[in-house]
């Protein structure tokens, strides 16, 4: 980075130098009195600029590469790398020369040293930043567009400077056989050429040029227009969307259009005033300025309205091919990795054993018309302009989607979309998980087998007791009978609902991923939470002498303690599923969440129950899958004989009155406010009132 930066400070230095006598009265009146055509003097101060910079810094590549021959030397098992060497000393010569010819191309066009410098920085990197500063607006402005979707080598390619940092991160695998190394170096040697252009353009501009002109005002050229609207675009919209941050609360999009053009209209008077230094002139500035304002400002009106239908674009049906969404359900924690990205590597402490890396996917790709028509009800429900009001944090669940068309015109369409815990969102996304060919695509039950498992360790409903299951006609009559009730299963009517699991199924990997040479995508471990209507697993459970672990509860004369925290693995999906795998103690699940835990008493973030009635109230409204609208607590159970009871979860509206005025004042307060900004988007009929003088005023979901 110090060579780059060295290196293009010593060449705008020279370049400003050698054509600073273009820019003075007496010494343009000089250089042309001398029987020299103009278009040598031209070429004589490019090469000579050229061969100032270049010389020291081939000299020291030269130096580098007699290192290199003299380890070479001492050592044949000394890489000598020659080839990279040149290449980059050539892209070197590219990057000096085109930033040479762009100086002489202003020079030859401005009158000042000022004005050079600053149309030389206008040409070299106008093109980059105008372009990513309209991706940031868009993606500030246009709902569904995401900046980090974008390919940037075609934008570091637009500037020979963002060109040669584009050289410099190329190449770092397989070096200069890299294609994107190959194309950073061709792209370096398309700039060569632009220059050749450049300096026969500056010599047919040179022939022309008065040298009345030095020492003039440039305030009137094309140079000036170009960089004058292009800094006026670049500014108003930035100060528009920061002070649209700032004021636009309720109509962001109306504030920011507004507040664009005032800045637009401030930024061109102030650029107008240092190019004719000072206001003499400004009237011939000021209808081109109200076209450039008005250009601008038509531009975000564009934006804020929806970018001529950018935002409420969703493909007809027949219009697509397939659709691909990065949305894998509430099992999307269960990693399917692509057999296709296998690399191979060796552990050092395992030398001479081969391993294996692999990708995960990511997404699911629907070609049913059921399935597209799902996640093109989600794409409708999820581009919605209130899905950008801020939630404060407030509530549980915020997530995003990402969703790419296939279209049948060969064409892709891709969206990305933000979003709060909003009704219409999450009913989408559950309807979504209803879909067959999406729950095929998306648990181990429906691709793998028994034999890929080396057992299945089943915990109770509250994780409190667990045993290992190895026999593989068990293991395998358990994965079809999952695989039939999850296709049965509605998991829509988990909306605003919530269960308790009857118990948990864990899946061991027969062979470690790393040892696995896979031929087809494969997931690695698994998980399925049995839900009281997966009669099918149930029924094997019982046939399987697993009887006990379909029973669901605490064990009797359980105490139990309330955390105000939840406990959840949940990915993407508003189903929640409790994590209850890596909790063997009432000591170790106050540890992991943080607490400063004591064995006795209570504090702000915990609650004590030991009255039976209490308890059993309590243990009513336990859960451990489900939509909660607001974060749940966490209840531990403590069998009587002091051994771990297990762990499950509870809304806060339903505890028992006298155990929830046992929480701190502004634990219950908080609970309180997220449950009022969760009723607030749900319809007014779901909705009720709770409480009273002994516990705390609460709105729940019917």
């Amino acid at each position: 980075i110090m060579l780059f930066m060295v290196v293009l400070a010593m060449t705008a230095v020279i370049g400003l130098s050698q054509f600073s006598y273009l820019h003075s009265k007496k010494a343009v009146d000089v250089y042309h009195a001398m029987p020299v055509r103009r278009t040598t003097l031209l070429l004589a101060n490019i090469l000579s600029a050229f061969v100032t910079v270049m010389v020291p810094l081939a000299l020291n590549y030269l130096v580098v590469l007699a290192v290199g021959i003299v380890i070479r030397i001492a050592n044949p098992l000394f890489p000598l790398i020659v080839a990279p060497l040149l290449l980059d000393l050539l892209c070197w010569a590219a990057l000096v020369l085109t930033v040479l010819c762009i100086i002489a191309f202003v020079a030859v066009q401005v009158g000042s040293v000022f004005d050079n410098f600053v149309f030389s920085c206008e040409l070299l990197v106008v093109i980059p930043i105008v372009i990513y500063m309209t991706l940031a607006l868009f993606e500030q402005t246009l709902r569904g567009f995401n900046i980090n979707s974008t390919d940037w080598d075609w934008l570091m390619y637009t500037s020979p400077i963002t060109a040669k940092m584009q050289h410099y991160t190329a190449g770092s695998e397989l070096g200069i056989l890299e294609p994107d190394y190959l194309i950073a170096v061709a792209v370096m040697v398309a700039w060569m050429a632009v220059s050749v252009l450049l300096v026969w353009a500056s010599a047919r501009i040179y022939y022309r040029r008065p040298s009345e002109m030095a020492e003039s005002s440039s305030a009137r050229g094309m140079l000036a227009r170009v960089g004058v609207m292009a800094g006026v675009y670049i500014a108003g919209n930035f100060c528009g969307i920061i002070f649209s941050d700032i004021t636009g609360r309720f109509d962001p999009r109306r504030s920011y259009v507004v507040w664009t053009v005032i800045f637009s209209a401030l930024i061109y008077v102030f650029a107008q005033m240092v190019l004719l230094r000072g206001f003499r002139g400004m009237k011939k500035a000021i209808l081109p300025g109200v076209f450039t304002v008005a250009a601008i400002g038509v531009f975000a009106a564009i934006l804020a309205t929806g970018g001529l239908g950018y935002e409420t674009r969703v493909p007809d049906l027949a219009d697509v091919e397939s659709v691909t969404v990065n949305y894998r359900g509430r099992y999307g924690s269960i990693s399917l990795m692509d057999a296709e990205s296998r690399r191979e590597y060796e552990d050092k402490a395992l030398p001479g054993i081969t391993q294996y890396r692999y990708n995960s996917i990511g997404g699911v790709t629907l070609t049913g018309d059921e399935g597209i028509n799902a996640v093109r009800r989600l794409h409708t429900v999820a581009s919605d302009r209130d899905m950008d009001v801020e939630d404060n944090s407030m509530r549980r669940w915020t997530s995003y989607v990402t969703i790419q068309y296939q279209l049948t015109n060969g064409r892709t369409l891709k969206r990305y979309y933000n979003y709060g815990e909003l009704t219409a969102v999450k009913t989408e996304l559950l309807l979504l998980e209803d879909n067959e060919e999406f729950k095929r695509q998306t648990h181990p039950v429906f691709t793998a087998s028994a034999r890929d498992y080396l057992s299945f360790e089943i915990t109770d409903s509250l994780g409190a007791r667990s045993q290992l299951i190895t026999d593989q006609t068990v293991m395998q009559r358990l994965m079809d009978a999952l695989a039939a009730d999850m296709l049965a299963e509605r998991v829509s009517d988990l909306a605003n609902d919530t269960e308790l699991a009857v118990c948990t199924l864990w899946f061991n990997d027969a062979v470690p991923l790393h040892n696995r040479q896979l031929q087809q995508d494969a997931y690695v471990g698994g998980v399925a939470m049995v839900r009281p209507d997966y009669t099918n697993t149930l029924r094997v459970l019982q046939e399987s002498g697993l009887a006990d672990f379909t029973k669901t509860g605490p064990a009797p004369g359980a105490t139990l303690r309330v955390y105000s925290e939840s406990w959840w693995n949940s990915d993407q999906s508003p189903v929640l599923l409790m994590d209850n795998y890596n909790s063997s103690s009432r000591l170790d699940f106050a540890r992991q969440m943080g607490y400063n835990y004591s064995e006795e008493g209570e504090g702000d973030n915990w609650v004590l129950v030991t009255d039976p009635a209490e308890v059993a109230a309590i243990s009513e409204g336990i859960f451990s899958v489900g939509c909660p609208t607001v974060d749940p607590l966490s209840v531990v159970y403590e069998n009587a004989d002091g051994s771990f009871g297990g762990v499950a979860q509870i809304s806060f509206a339903d505890l028992p009155a006298s155990v929830a005025a046992r929480f701190a004042d502004w634990v219950r307060n908080d609970y309180v406010a997220r449950m009022q900004e969760a009723a607030a988007d749900l319809p007014a009929e779901t909705v009720a009132v709770i409480g009273g003088a002994d516990g705390p005023t609460s709105i729940v979901v019917q």
